[in-house]
């Protein structure tokens, strides 16, 4: 090419400028074409169950514009919004729900520092493990911005605590506040992700239903982990009554060993020595609201995340263009599927 190119007369300086361009060129057409093919793949998950097809068209365009403007505003690209978008509609979640979550998701997988459609797929899990509604992805998102900037976890090692520990955790009523602030805690301790994760759901088995052993040592100690509301309906109590609980008693190393044995007794015990750090940590996500847009935007407000912006308003400024001969370069192509 550099021969080629000096044959033809082409200063040196000019012909790394053009060899630049042709880079750049290539790069949008091939992030075009790849966006085409994911929002297709989308577009084809999402209708086959929508419920109102006579304003489904209107309603996808509506959404892809708006997955479009989040790819120009942040650090991501449109192809990596439209990877997202596919998980989603792979996760089961309708145009409208989509299109509330993105940012939120967005926002998670800058603080993170994560990959956007592995952070899609993570929160969709977490949801579905949790019980939570999909509307409420953004204060999921607040809240674990909160709790990863207050211990010492990240949101990636949230997501992989709740993976395993996220359905024990549901299952037993505990607040998904306190749930993250106890991964947050466990984390301080040295465990975390899978460790965290693990720990989690052999603790919350043995409160939901201790075996033999571990009720002996509880009634010793005059301890329960339920509670009796007024109507007579029993329930788990939360983490931070029932360590208080332990703690008030007495409880000590050798009856936490009974108690939860030794998979889970690490986890308890990290717990009930740092119960003020617990209610601490559930106060501060209690009170999140709008955390994770304001991290992600001083986030995106440095030298390396302004020039994924820039970046990302070049391709899609390419893009643009490109979309707008696609029409004509379809033509061509058909053109010589004819021709062979």
């Amino acid at each position: 090419t550099t021969g080629l190119l000096t044959a033809l007369g082409v200063p040196y300086a000019g012909m790394l400028g053009t060899v630049a361009i042709g880079r750049g060129i290539s790069s949008i057409v091939g992030s075009s074409v790849e966006y085409e093919h994911t929002m297709d793949l989308a577009h084809s998950i999402l209708k086959a169950h929508d419920g109102d097809l006579s304003t489904f068209q209107s309603r996808f365009d509506e959404m892809s514009k708006h997955m479009r403007q989040i790819g120009v505003e942040t650090q991501f690209t449109a192809t990596q919004i439209a990877d997202a978008t596919k998980f989603l509609a792979m996760a089961g979640l309708n145009v409208e729900q989509i299109d509330a979550a993105m940012k939120p998701i967005t926002n998670l997988a800058i603080i993170g520092d994560a990959d956007l459609g592995q952070m899609a797929d993570l929160t969709t899990n977490i949801i579905t493990g949790y019980g939570i509604k999909t509307k409420d992805i953004a204060a999921v998102s607040d809240i674990m911005a909160s709790i990863s900037t207050g211990s010492n976890t990240t949101v990636l090692e949230m997501a992989e605590a709740f993976k395993y520990a996220g359905g024990q955790l549901s299952t037993a009523g505990i607040s998904f506040n306190e749930a993250s602030s106890a991964m947050g805690i466990l984390a301080n301790a040295g465990m975390k992700a899978t460790v965290a994760g693990t720990g989690l759901r052999a603790m919350m088995m043995r409160m939901i239903n201790p075996p033999q052993k571990a009720k002996k040592v509880l009634d010793a100690l005059g301890v329960s982990f339920t509670k009796v509301d007024e109507k007579g309906k029993k329930s788990i109590k939360s983490l931070q009554e029932s360590f208080n609980d332990l703690h008030k008693a007495g409880a000590g190393i050798e009856e936490l060993n009974k108690i939860f044995d030794k998979t889970a007794s690490k986890a308890a015990i990290a717990l009930m020595t740092n119960t003020d750090d617990l209610k601490k940590l559930t106060d501060e996500s209690i009170n999140s609201f709008g955390i994770a847009d304001t991290l992600a935007t001083k986030r995106q407000d440095t030298v390396k995340g302004l020039w994924y912006q820039i970046s990302s308003q070049f391709t899609e400024d390419g893009m643009q263009v490109f979309e707008a001969m696609t029409p004509l370069i379809k033509g061509y192509m058909h053109d010589i599927l004819d021709y062979l």
